[in-house]
């Protein structure tokens, strides 16, 4: 199930998944004895209690279901274990490997977890509301990191978990094209007009947290002006991730490339806000290969 999941995230989340994890690692061996121990059980347990492939296994594996979910735990438990080990902490290491083995025994009553979205998402922009069940908890961290940010007076930190979480929502964005999906839009203009308007009014849904915390640090003219400013560079961003997916059949490294470029320009566009004219040069490139790729179907 690990490498499953690892596999369908694709090589540049699955190296984003991997370094995440180690993060928290280290953030763990802060944690007070016991502590890892009891993460290791909870997430186990999560995962245990919210698959609903245990009939299945059942039957694939003849009966040896449970071995292959003690493999699955115990990958998980993993990393938990061997920094216990790292830390000779013996207890959080008996933790750690007791907790796949009776958790694999418990009864497989599924539990379906749905994980919220932000309730002032516009309705209809499935991407933005499947995007950010995956980046909620990151959502809530990195709001919180810029409102400790602006507290010790560090507007660099703010700055950066609020371009992080634009950034993580851009790749998320950029999902490979479904053509059939088209077939749902009358024209091509009207497609166009509606993920403008959900790329420029989620971002001020999703952006207003880290423009409150800007503005208690700065209540000035300049400071607002700076806002919105990023807030245009945002939202044209978002816009630009969604119409790079025209851009080739499949998503190549190439095209990734490109989105972390356009990204970088919209870094340049808080700097200097003439960026933002080639943010829109940009988008007019992108706009007029778009309609060439989609001239069959809206013809």
């Amino acid at each position: 199930m690990v490498s499953n999941f690892l596999r369908e995230l694709g090589a540049p989340f699955a190296a984003l998944v991997i370094l995440l994890a180690a993060g928290l690692a280290y953030l763990f061996s802060y944690l007070p004895e016991g502590s890892l121990a009891a993460v290791a059980a909870c997430i186990v347990a999560f995962t245990h209690f919210s698959r609903g492939d245990r009939a299945m296994l059942n039957i694939l594996t003849r009966g040896r279901d449970r071995l292959v979910l003690l493999t699955d735990y115990s990958l998980i438990a993993l990393p938990f274990f061997m920094e216990a080990v790292l830390l000779g902490r013996l207890k959080d290491a008996a933790g750690c490997a007791l907790a796949p083995l009776l958790l694999v025994w418990l009864p497989a009553a599924h539990v379906d977890f749905r994980v919220p979205t932000h309730p002032l998402l516009l309705k209809g922009s499935v991407f933005y509301l499947g995007s950010l069940r995956v980046l909620l908890l990151p959502y809530v961290l990195l709001v919180a990191v810029a409102a400790v940010g602006i507290c010790y007076n560090n507007m660099n930190l703010a700055l950066v978990s609020t371009l992080l979480f634009v950034f993580l929502l851009g790749n998320f964005l950029f999902q490979e094209l479904h053509r059939p999906h088209l077939l749902f839009y009358p024209g091509f203009r009207r497609m166009v007009l509606l993920n403008a308007k959900y790329s420029f009014l989620n971002a001020v849904v999703l952006l207003l947290p880290f423009g409150v915390v800007f503005f208690m640090a700065s209540r000035t003219v300049g400071g607002v002006l700076d806002i919105v400013v990023g807030w245009l560079a945002c939202s044209l961003f978002l816009l630009q991730a969604y119409l790079l997916r025209f851009t080739a059949a499949s998503l190549l490294v190439l095209q990734w490339l490109v989105l972390w470029f356009l990204f970088l320009v919209g870094c340049g566009a808080l700097l200097w806000h003439g960026m933002l004219a080639v943010q829109l040069f940009i988008i007019v490139v992108l706009l007029l290969q778009a309609k060439t790729s989609t001239q069959n179907i809206f013809n």
